[in-house]
């Protein structure tokens, strides 16, 4: 990439990255003011400390996740575990609060490029592991959809659930195809010049340099493979939180329904993307699953178990996009 794009863009990164964290932290607090003070303390004696465990338990799959993408860098330039985790917590806050995800994804890549990560080899792995990352949610989802027609038959719910997953695959098959066949970002750079008067993929690199680096690290299956078997035992080891949280609620269920909800639920507000913080689709999809699980407490324990979630993104969220502003305010 030219050094003079390069040099130009990261003022334009980092207006980016701070809008992107701004409206994430904004909409947490939102968030926390909306749920009040009354609701907090109401549930924290339904749950009790307890629920505390939560922000505890989804660090283990964001650290399953930070592994598999630590497999897309470089391999001489590998940033630390316990860096990259960190990087998904602040990633996952962003994404979960504002529309569209793209935000956590760019923030991403900005601290990885202030790691000392080159912006092309930063954006081609934030790039292969979103890809990658639906495409294990969309396994995941499957393993969800087969267990609650195993379990409950042939139900509305799961109906819907094959006709989601089915549109996930030709979506994300779509998506893959435009990055390896097609040239994505060539694309998207023809189309954006005839829109805006800017560079905007030049932000994130040279739009060809850019496709042929993605292209390439497809190529190398062994990577490939190793990202994705990390990112799928990160989304089986998520359903430790959703079992916890019904325990904790007063309606405990075994692994398998623990399972189906996490896995159909997570890919409601995945397929939601478009809505801040899937206000709204969260609690809507929990309550459809669990009235067709037949889970004790109906609409009343999705509730809870969509508020317990709402806190744990607070308590996550907060303090990880305070921490990386602070950071940021140290450049």
């Amino acid at each position: 990439m030219d050094h003079r794009v390069a040099s130009s863009s990261r003022p334009a990164v980092r207006t980016v990255t701070w809008l992107a964290g701004g409206l994430g932290l904004a909409i947490a607090i939102a968030l926390a003011l909306r749920s009040g003070l009354t609701e907090i303390i109401a549930l924290l004696k339904l749950a009790g400390w307890g629920m505390l465990w939560l922000p505890v338990l989804r660090l283990l799959p964001l650290g399953l996740d930070a592994l598999g993408w630590r497999e897309l860098l470089p391999p001489a330039r590998r940033t630390g575990v316990l860096y990259l985790s960190g990087v998904a917590v602040v990633r996952e806050s962003v994404s979960n609060l504002i529309p569209f995800r793209i935000g956590g994804e760019i923030v991403g890549i900005r601290m990885l490029v202030k790691r000392g990560l080159d912006v092309l080899s930063a954006t081609t792995s934030v790039v292969v592991e979103v890809t990658l990352w639906l495409a294990s949610q969309i396994v995941f989802a499957v393993v969800g959809c087969m267990l609650l027609v195993a379990t409950r038959g042939s139900s509305r719910v799961a109906v819907y659930g094959v006709i989601g997953v089915a549109i996930a695959v030709l979506a994300i098959s779509a998506f893959y195809a435009l990055q390896r066949r097609a040239g994505l970002f060539a694309i998207l750079d023809r189309v954006l010049a005839r829109v805006v008067s800017t560079d905007v993929i030049g932000i994130v690199g040279n739009a060809g340099a850019l496709d042929a680096a993605i292209r390439s690290l497809y190529a190398e299956s062994r990577r490939i493979r190793a990202c994705l078997l990390w990112q799928l035992g990160g989304f089986f080891i998520g359903t430790l939180e959703s079992w916890l949280a019904f325990r904790l609620i007063g309606a405990p269920v075994g692994v398998v329904p623990a399972l189906i909800v996490e896995s159909l639920s997570t890919a409601v507000t995945t397929a939601t993307f478009f809505v801040p913080a899937a206000i709204g689709t969260q609690e809507a999809g929990l309550v459809l699953l669990v009235l067709a699980l037949g889970i004790p407490g109906g609409s009343t324990t999705a509730l809870a178990l969509s508020a317990m979630r709402r806190l744990r993104q607070i308590i996550l969220g907060v303090p990880s996009i305070a921490v990386w502003f602070g950071s940021e305010a140290r450049v």
